[in-house]
């Protein structure tokens, strides 16, 4: 009995600091909120969280934040490099670019495509109905060699239309300039220097509301045209980016698709306040938002299964003109969120 009690009394002096050691045990960091950012950039695709921005939409175990960049694919790119975005929308070519980039070092993948073609030829002579009366002319466009030039070509030569590089083409072609960007091209619009031009949305509306020009051609219905197809092509989409696609961050993901399909209603609904919510969140754009210029953007989330065909085809078509505007090679399956 003696031995018995002297055994019990051994092993309570034991347990007693393990039960105190284990009062004293710190929150272990998987029970801390995961800080995930999600950005857009500058200009139109910045409608595709305006939902989120104005609720600050929150998911429980996670501090989410947002932000609009500037400065182009530049600063795109700096974001992924330096690990500070989790969710981005870009251009749909560009996610080829990253994912080719990145591969074997940080996993990427296309959730969705959110914006259809924003682009547009826009011109001074309103009596141009078909892409034939502009031979002759000289349509301007921003970047040689990217996305909207290369599409403007592609679609010209499946019409079977020559194009050059001049200012002075003749009546059998149509001549193509470049400008580096918006900031430059406007002022030439705004003052006659340019009659025809390749535009995106919002500068679409400044040139019609401000400069006198129509909207002559809309590029989703050209390359529906060319391609036989009848969604236009995707030129932004949404990515996740490295940890977030770990199966354990699922239901932050699930809960972003849910959120992104009612930020489209929303904004069609709401677009004065979509407006001041962006603008006081570092937008800038020339015009108010209204339901001409959204219904231009396109804006509709379509998931990366419904999305695949349309998405290849654009990246194959892209892959033909120039391989490095997808990065060197068509992604393969794991491109595509499965979700």
């Amino acid at each position: 009995m003696k031995k018995l009690i002297i055994v019990v009394s051994l092993l309570l002096i034991i347990s007693i600091p393990l039960i105190l050691l284990d009062g004293c045990t710190p929150v272990q960091e998987h029970n801390e909120n995961i800080d995930i950012h999600i950005a857009v950039p500058d200009g139109a695709p910045a409608l595709a969280i305006a939902k989120m921005l104005n609720e600050n939409s929150q998911f429980e175990g996670y501090n989410v934040s947002y932000s609009i960049i500037t400065g182009g694919s530049t600063a795109i790119n700096a974001a992924v490099n330096n690990n500070e975005v989790d969710i981005l929308i870009a251009p749909t070519n560009l996610g080829a670019i990253l994912y080719n980039r990145l591969k074997g070092s940080k996993n990427i993948q296309l959730i969705a495509n959110e914006f259809n073609s924003l682009l547009y030829i826009v011109g001074k002579d309103i009596s141009v109905d078909s892409l034939e009366e502009l031979k002759g002319k000289v349509v301007f466009t921003i970047g040689e060699g990217a996305t909207p030039d290369l599409t403007f070509q592609y679609i010209l030569s499946q019409n079977g239309i020559q194009y050059n590089v001049t200012d002075d083409p003749s009546e059998e072609e149509v001549g193509i300039q470049y400008e580096s960007d918006a900031s430059v091209l406007l002022p030439k619009m705004s003052s006659g220097l340019v009659q025809f031009a390749i535009l995106g949305e919002p500068a679409v509306t400044k040139t019609l509301n401000s400069f006198g020009f129509s909207e002559l051609f809309s590029f989703n219905d050209m390359w529906n045209q060319v391609t036989q197809t009848t969604e236009g092509f995707p030129q932004a989409s949404f990515f996740a980016i490295g940890e977030i696609l770990q199966p354990e961050h699922q239901d932050l993901l699930d809960w972003f698709v849910d959120n992104s399909i009612d930020n489209v209603e929303w904004v069609n609904n709401n677009p004065t306040l979509a407006q001041e919510t962006l603008e006081s969140n570092g937008w800038a754009t020339p015009v108010p938002l209204n339901t001409e210029l959204i219904t231009r953007c396109n804006m509709q989330y379509i998931s990366a299964v419904e999305a695949r065909d349309s998405i290849e085809s654009y990246l194959t078509v892209l892959h033909r003109l120039n391989p490095a505007t997808v990065g060197g090679s068509i992604p393969p399956d794991d491109f595509y969120y499965q979700g």
